[in-house]
Order: structure tokens, then sequence, then C-alpha cells
């Protein structure tokens, strides 16, 4: 049994969900770059600190920026792998352009803004610059934290309930009759799947189904549902099997995707 079409709306609901769980997670991702940017950035403090004399705020800024940017850059190779692995060897040496880069700044002129002021007043601006950023990066990685966990718990309660209507849906079969005996117990790979056992007792006889859809977890599972329902609607005390793989089909035919099918 199979379909080649699909309902449109279906087809737009499960995009606009699949786009919504894109959506967050790439706003969870934004979170834990900036937050990490904003935790390790403060090390361009430590840096200035550990200076003969305190920078001035404009090359304060410069290592923050650059500190929080490696960090940054580690953290998404490591977490991305593959291709952005290559990026190890940039940040390794990286480090070794820091006197380069800041003659360039210091050339354009840009490094020169709070130079003037107070050594006193010079460190006071780092340590209120250190305590922001260790602020806002930790709120940040805690909001990722927590966004994370609110969504897994999420995942897990809809695979627990995938779970409960799979029992639900195909529960073991132990029926005996006239025409025999039938004992069969269908268990899911994962939380849901797409295979099927019933029995449907006419009393002189009976109809034996086993079916397996296409795929696996929770599409399939449905699918499974929908194969149950439709052959029971269609079956009969005198139906013959073409008929009923026939009926089958036509109930189906439409409300399955093109690559779906069941045997």
């Amino acid at each position: 049994m199979s379909a080649s079409g699909s309902e449109p709306g279906s087809r737009r609901r499960g995009w606009a969900r699949g786009h919504r769980v894109a959506a967050a997670a790439a706003k969870s991702s934004w979170l834990l770059y900036t937050g990490v940017f904003f935790v390790f950035s403060p090390i361009g403090v430590l840096i200035g600190f550990l200076q003969p004399e305190p920078p001035g705020w404009s090359s304060a800024l410069l290592m923050c920026a650059l500190s929080g940017a490696i960090a940054l850059g580690w953290t998404v190779s490591i977490q991305k792998g593959g291709p952005w692995l290559g990026l190890i060897p940039v940040l390794l040496g990286v480090p070794f352009s820091f006197p380069w880069l800041f003659g360039v700044f210091d050339t354009m002129g840009l490094l020169g803004a709070g130079a003037a002021m107070s050594e006193l007043s010079r460190k006071v601006i780092l340590v209120v610059a250190a305590g922001v950023q260790v602020s806002l990066g930790f709120t940040l990685v805690i909001r990722y934290v927590t966004l994370t966990e609110r969504r897994e718990a999420g995942y897990e309660a809809e695979l627990a309930l995938a779970s409960r209507l799979h029992g639900e849906l195909t529960p073991a079969v132990d029926r005996a009759g006239a025409w025999g005996r039938a004992i069969g117990e269908s268990r899911a790979s994962s939380q849901m799947g797409g295979d099927l056992i019933d029995v449907v007792d006419y009393g002189d006889h009976a109809d034996l189904v086993l079916a397996d859809v296409s795929g696996h977890g929770v599409r399939a599972g449905v699918v499974m549902a929908m194969v149950k329902t439709a052959v029971r609607g269609a079956g009969g005390r005198d139906t013959s099997l073409g008929a009923l793989v026939g009926s089958v089909n036509a109930s189906l035919y439409g409300l399955m995707a093109p690559e779906v099918f069941a045997t």
C-alpha cells in the first residue's frame, strides 16, 4: 500500500514546526557563543593589569575583543567539529600576532583613547568592564543551559508519550477461537515504531494482520495507527484479501507522503 500525494496543510504545519525548532536551536547557540565571548573577554583586562601601566580603555577594548574571539573560536571548532577543526591552527597562531595587531592599531591612532587618564581611573575602568563582561557572559550561558534543559525535557515528554501510545496501539495479541490461536507482540526498537500485529476475530475465522511501515520512530507509528484503523474499517466476514487491500490503499492514498508505504 502506498500513496503518491500528501495534504498541503500537513506539509505546511510540518515545515512550520521544523522552522520553529531550528530557530530555537539557533537562538540557543547564539546565547552560548555570546556568553562564552563575554565570559573569556575579561582575560584582556587581566593582561592589561600585567602591563607596567594599565592601558587606556581603547587598548583594553581591543585586548578584550581578541580574548573573547579566541575563546569563541575554540568553542565553535570543538562543538561543531569537522571542517571547523581547521580553525585550531589559526587560533594557536593568533596570540603571536598580538604585537603586530597592536602596532597596526597604534599606527592608525586607535589606541590612544583613555591613555591620558590617571592610573587610578584606568584601573577602575578595567575592573568595571571586567565585572560587566563576566556578569553578562554568565547570564547568557545560564540562559542557554535553561533553554536547553527545557527543550530536552519537552523532547523527553514527547518520547514518553509516543512510547505509551505505541503500547496502546499495539497491545500484545493472545487470541483463541474456533480457527485456532494467535500469540504475538510488537516491540518497537525506539519509543515508537511502524510494526503492527493485529487479530480481527469473526468467530469461525479471523484475519491476522502483520504490517510494516517504512521508516521508524513517531512518523512510522502514526502511519501504523492509520493502517490499523483502515484495515479494521475495511475488513469484514466475507471480505476478500484483494478487496481489503484495495480499500485500505484507497483510504490512505493522499494522506501519506509519497515516500511512505506499508507492506
